[in-house]
């Protein structure tokens, strides 16, 4: 019989409860006993390698932070609201709150305290006459078995809780922390951690990840890497639980040990506030540490390039500074909370803090994208880290940029321009060789400051090379607070309102109009809007100001190809954007196509922002980004078509980061459109050494832009002088030698795309016009045959020279042949070959070799495969190895063609006699084995076999290697 299960009764639950709480008791009465013995609770260990964290402000939830004894945390707030509702209860409780469990943990203080008393008075505990409980036992059972703690009842809505403020300084970091437990999978809590200025306005905040509740205390921690402008002075904990669907209800949630931390601040920062660089610049990179308790002895810093290569690992000493106590005593705040010690007594802090520096000069650097870093412990756990990234220009010779390649820069709509930012602005996309730039234009034309701030910033764009295109996004903010309705990101909302469009941005179109010749109606993200018939009348509105004020302005909108349009708007060009990325073969579709549907014929613009930095590889994505550079740069583009890099700040395109400093793909996009400026792809090089490859040329400049999977070694003729280097601005090695075959150059390439300059385009163009129009060649010994080469001659003169076929173990001997070829004809030469009777019946590399006569001969090669055997026979032959070391060689044939055939097959065996067989009257399939004894002895030999087919001259020759047999199955 199964047993059957009792429910307890409430006397052994209590019961049960107790003997947890005595465990508690007595498994902290060692902690109290080692607590009496020693000088101090903390034990001393050497910290000089680690940046400690400081507790500031710390809430446990026992009484001394409820005063009142009132169930709520003295200074602390609640939020309330439409999902912050007031039923749920929130308040202390304890872990520990029965009749028995009180009276256990109360005869334990009586003991603990006695003993504690008696070690100081040396006295035996039953002789000491108690008249109080030591501070140290009562703190340590409210924070063990009593354990307070904050406690919501979740019922269908969230809450958050609010600490009063913390007074902080701003040369340190701040990070909070907080114990969490819970019962439902169904909700989630986090801590925030918000930033004030004197007057309490949130500046921003920080929080720590969601996390689900758990049975047992798990500690959630912000981060305390945010940076943060000098005018902060208090900070506020956040303690919030919410639901994760709209069906959770009920759960219940404790927050303890919250606790506000202090840790030293370190800046890394390099000598140029562009974070760019040329090629032997001296580089200063300088590491600022603040808030520092203990002093810092020394710092490791190391420097990586962008393929994550070490360059360099220094340590480096701090310089002391200052000493000086960083509080702001003039803080504002009547709530605010003074940082307290640690201890939590309470007493204003009297630690002073030092500020140190340490400066490292970079060694001579390659061009490439550079990260500084540091890794420093905290405290006990967790580490620091700080990083700092930068750039070093080629000198490549590049001064002009690619007419057909710009950047959406969306961030410019978040404040107005000023004159040190513009100039900025304009240096960094004249370093970057940016061509075009769309930028935002609507300003508040009642405000004359913003309205030169605007303009100005245009006019210096365009005087530095950089043609603007003027985005009509949402208005400035200024205009947004009249009309508190808006969206603040919606460009359709605002263009919605004929008001806001007929009395603030036609003053904006009448100046930019003398400016600007292009205008897009919002951002490129934005493409749904224009379509709606709603729009219409103030699209024909806006075309009208731009013809009133502009003789040839153009209005461009953003479209997902994918999607068809109905109806179709007035539209003189089309931005293309998708949430997937466009590939090369998206780009090779559509260029030089405009929309059907539009009476409008502008091809289309594009976009060629780099793919996503978290799914892919930094050597996928340049790859990718020069794929499709090369793609818009081809012959069926047009001048007039554009490919744009959206938002280049994005984290996920990684080309400026916030402050508009360069990223990894900075470097990249910038060779790419260097190499491309003025010049068209005109295809690849076939059958070549070369794997991914790109012509591209103007009529006297010719370059070839090329990778590989892994680094291989390349051999070809490409032009007289050349020279490589790849897209991150490093030379590339590149030797010439005289070969059989005339002079070639042998380089590296790999997995980042090189650019080879100096490349002979005529002789690019003859590579890519020859084509070998027979890939196969019948195995007839005795017989001879022709090879038929196609030859397109690019020259606007006649062609003439010879052509050889080298190909020592497929034919008799190298065969030439001569032609002459029309000025931009096609013809065919015809090459006789004989097949030798040993040739293996596989697809074999051979090379053709030419030789252009003129003034200045010119000889290159070319490699083609080429296959030996036809579709009618094959021939398949496996082997095994019994246990008697015995070698059973199976051959298959297989006739594919309606007549019978026979074959005279023989297996040669070295230092063996020859195996011989017929295969009579064959169909369909038929097999044949060999069994060869001492098979041991032909490990890592050849076996030949040859099939001569019978009547004929054909010879069908297999060989294979005696290496890894499979056993045969006894």
């Amino acid at each position: 019989m199964r047993p059957r299960k009792i429910a307890p009764t409430t006397q052994q639950t209590n019961a049960a409860q107790s003997t947890v709480v005595v465990a508690k008791v007595v498994q902290y009465t060692c902690f109290i006993l080692a607590t009496s013995w020693s000088t101090s609770i903390h034990s001393k260990e050497d910290r000089s390698d680690r940046i400690e964290s400081e507790v500031i402000a710390k809430w446990d939830f026992g009484a001394k932070e409820d005063a009142k004894r009132d169930g709520w945390p003295d200074g602390w707030s609640r939020s309330t609201g439409q999902n912050l509702p007031k039923f749920i209860p929130i308040a202390i409780v304890k872990d520990a709150n029965s009749k028995e469990e009180l009276e256990t943990i109360e005869q334990f203080r009586s003991f603990a305290s006695r003993v504690m008393v008696g070690r100081q008075q040396s006295k035996w505990p039953w002789q000491v006459n108690l008249e109080s409980t030591p501070p140290v036992i009562d703190r340590w059972l409210e924070q063990t078995a009593l354990n307070p703690y904050l406690r919501a009842q979740m019922d269908g809505g969230a809450i958050e809780v609010t600490s009063p403020p913390i007074e902080i300084d701003n040369h340190s970091l701040y990070f909070a922390s907080a114990k969490i437990r819970g019962q439902s999978l169904d909700f989630e809590a986090l801590i925030k951690l918000k930033f004030l200025d004197d007057l309490g306005n949130t500046i921003f905040q920080v929080s720590s990840k969601p996390s689900p509740p758990s049975a047992t205390w798990v500690t959630l921690t912000t981060d305390s890497n945010e940076p943060f402008e000098g005018d902060i002075r208090f900070v506020q904990v956040v303690l919030s639980a919410y639901p994760k669907t709209i069906n959770a209800y009920r759960a219940d949630f404790g927050f303890d040990s919250i606790a506000v931390h202090q840790t030293p601040r370190l800046r890394l920062s390099v000598d140029k506030d562009s974070h760019s660089y040329r090629m032997g610049d001296p580089i200063t990179v300088r590491c600022v540490a603040t808030g520092m308790k203990a002093e810092q002895p020394s710092l490791k810093l190391t420097l990586h390039d962008h393929d994550g290569n070490l360059i360099q690992t220094v340590q480096k000493n701090f310089i002391k500074e200052s000493s000086t106590k960083l509080v702001h005593q003039g803080a504002k705040s009547p709530r605010a909370t003074p940082k307290t010690q640690p201890n939590g007594t309470g007493e204003p802090e009297s630690e002073k803090y030092w500020h140190g520096y340490c400066e490292w000069k970079l060694p001579a650097l390659e061009s490439g994208f550079y990260e500084i870093s540091t890794q420093m412990t905290r405290g006990r756990t967790g580490t620091f880290d700080l990083s700092e990234q930068f750039v070093v220009l080629p000198n490549d010779g590049f001064g002009r940029s690619d007419i057909r390649f710009g950047w959406t820069i969306n961030h410019l709509q978040r404040s107005d321009p000023n004159s040190e930012m513009t100039g900025k602005l304009v240096d960094s996309l004249r370093t970057a060789r940016v061509a075009k730039a769309k930028i935002p234009i609507w300003f508040d034309s009642q405000l004359q400051e913003s309205s030169d701030a605007f303009t100005e910033r245009v006019d210096r764009l365009q005087a530095g090379g950089v043609q603007c295109i003027g985005v009509i996004s949402a208005p400035p903010m200024s205009l947004r607070k009249k009309f508190p309705r808006l969206d603040a990101d919606s460009t359709g909302q605002a263009l919605e309102d004929s008001v806001l469009v007929q009395s603030f941005l036609e003053p904006v179109l009448r100046q930019m109009c003398l400016r600007i010749v292009d205008f897009q109606i919002g951002w490129d993200q934005e493409t749904d809007f224009v379509s709606n018939p709603r729009f219409a009348s103030t699209l024909e509105a806006i075309q009208n100001m731009l013809r009133r004020y502009g003789q040839e302005t153009f209005l461009i909108a953003s479209h997902n190809p994918d999607v068809q349009m109905i109806p179709v708007p007035s539209i003189d060009r089309w931005q293309l954007h998708r949430t997937e990325d466009f590939t090369e073969q998206d780009l090779l579709a559509v260029l030089g196509i405009g929309d059907k549907s539009s009476e409008k014929s502008s091809p289309p613009w594009h976009s060629v922002t780099p793919i996503a930095m978290s799914r892919y590889s930094l050597d996928v994505r340049v790859q990718d980004l020069a794929a499709r550079m090369l793609a818009v740069a081809s012959e069926s583009g047009t001048l007039a078509t554009t490919a744009w890099i959206a938002n280049p700040v994005d984290d996920e395109v990684g080309v400026l980061d916030s402050l508009g400093n360069p990223r990894e793909m900075y470097i990249p996009f910038r060779t790419m459109s260097g190499a491309l400026a003025g010049l068209r792809n005109t295809g690849s090089l076939p059958n070549s050494v070369l794997e991914k490859n790109y012509l591209v040329h103007s009529a006297d400049d010719g370059r070839i832009i090329t990778w590989a999977t892994k680094p291989k070694n390349v051999q070809m003729y490409l032009g007289k002088n050349i020279t490589a280097f790849d897209v991150w601005g490093r030379t590339v090695p590149v030797e010439s030698q005289e070969t059989d075959r005339g002079l070639e150059q042998s380089l590296t390439i790999g997995r980042w795309p090189i650019i080879i300059s100096g490349v002979d385009v005529n002789v690019a163009k003859w590579r890519m016009g020859i084509k070998l129009l027979e890939r196969k060649v019948d195995p007839l010994v005795g017989q001879v045959q022709e090879l038929k080469i196609q030859f397109a001659n690019p020259l606007p003169n006649t062609a003439t020279g010879t052509v050889r076929i080298v190909a020592p173990t497929i034919f008799v001997e190298s065969t030439t042949a001569a032609f002459e070829i029309a000025p931009n004809e096609t013809g065919t030469i015809l090459l006789p070959v004989q097949v030798l009777p040993d040739a293996d019946t596989t697809e074999t590399e051979i090379a053709l070799e030419f030789e252009m006569a003129g003034d200045h001969p010119i000889r290159f090669s070319i490699q083609e495969w080429l296959q030996v055997g036809t579709d009618d026979f094959e021939f398949e032959i496996a082997l095994q190895m019994d246990d008697q070391d015995q070698l059973w060689v199976t051959v298959e044939a297989i006739n594919y063609r309606a007549e019978p055939t026979s074959f005279d097959c023989m297996l040669l065996i070295p230092n063996r006699p020859r195996e011989r067989t017929q295969i009579a009257n064959l169909t369909d399939r038929s097999s044949r084995v060999f069994v060869i004894r001492k098979a041991s002895e032909l490990l890592n030999e050849t076996l030949w076999l040859r099939c001569e087919q019978i009547g004929t001259r054909r010879v069908e020759n297999k060989r294979i290697q005696v290496d890894v047999v499979d056993p045969k199955p006894k």
